[in-house]
């Protein structure tokens, strides 16, 4: 009688960690699996908000850099080398 009831108590406890460790596998696959969507989502966003900024960031540096070199341009002295095409024109400072 003692055997029976060592292997029904065994049964028993193998049951019980059946029944308890397979929900708790099946919930730690889905938490893994969530998480690493959760984190690629998070890391997309921030990419994107990044790429985001340099693009603004650049285009506000292209319009002053743009603006600079135009009214360079239309100074006098620099037409004037311009439309002579000689270096020596930079010299005569």
């Amino acid at each position: 009688m003692l055997g029976w009831a060592r292997s029904f108590r065994v049964r028993i406890l193998l049951l019980v960690c059946l029944v308890s460790g397979v929900p708790l596998g099946i919930v730690g696959l889905w938490i893994t699996y969530s998480a690493s969507r959760a984190s690629e989502r998070l890391l997309q966003a921030r990419v994107e908000q990044a790429l985001e900024e340099a693009a603004q960031g650049i285009a506000s540096r292209w319009v002053s850099e743009r603006s600079a070199a135009l009214d360079l341009a239309e100074t006098p002295r620099v037409r004037q080398i311009l439309l002579e095409g000689s270096d020596d024109a930079w010299d005569n400072d």
